[in-house]
């Protein structure tokens, strides 16, 4: 169906009816090997279907306001999942459990994670503190000292951490810090420990 009418502005409603249809599928459905339409998409695949002879990306977004949709915008969503199983749920509680219930005077929570690829910069002069009409004065130039890998624990009721950097990070670092924790925490203490990310 050609547009021959004298007003290039007005198409026929089913122009818009096209559109509004083709805008809420996505392109793939109409073999065209895209990720998402945007309005000049849009306009090429009417003028394809031969819907009208030619309509501008402008007058494809109008129409589209004027129905409320933005097929060129999306959202990140998380579809639903199978429910949990029992198991599972009540190991979260569990879980969930040793960071609220009160704990007993034995009893200690752990959460050990890492941090990796630290790049200590140390500046080739010292900082200098403010004075009166002088702000404080970092000087801009530091030194490359490699990359380090944290390991470290946090008690979750005191905020005590407890920490050590290597340079590489492997499993052996990581059982060398787990038994540094075992010498720094009286043998008397039932350490709970979640390993966050290892």
């Amino acid at each position: 169906m050609a547009n021959d009418r004298a007003d290039p502005r007005f198409f026929p409603p089913q122009v818009a009816l096209y559109l509004v249809k083709i805008a809420c599928e996505r392109p793939d459905m109409m073999e065209r090997s895209l990720s998402q339409w945007d309005c000049t998409e849009l306009a090429r695949q009417v003028i394809t279907a031969s819907i009208v002879g030619s309509i501008s990306a402008s007058t494809v977004r109008r129409i589209l306001n004027s129905n409320k949709l933005k097929p060129w915008r999306h959202h990140l969503w998380l579809s639903p999942k199978a429910p949990r199983d029992e198991a599972f749920v009540k190991s979260i509680k569990e879980i969930s459990s040793l960071y609220t219930r009160p704990l007993e005077e034995n009893e200690m929570v752990l959460c050990v994670d890492e941090k990796t690829n630290l790049q200590p910069r140390p500046r080739k002069a010292k900082t200098l503190p403010a004075l009166p009409d002088l702000p404080v004065r970092l000087e801009h130039e530091y030194e490359r000292k490699g990359a380090v890998n944290l390991f470290a624990a946090f008690d979750t009721r005191t905020g005590k951490v407890w920490g050590l950097t290597y340079e590489r990070k492997r499993q052996e670092e990581f059982i060398d810090f787990l038994e540094y924790l075992d010498k720094e925490i009286p043998s008397y203490i039932t350490t709970m420990s979640l390993i966050l990310s290892y």
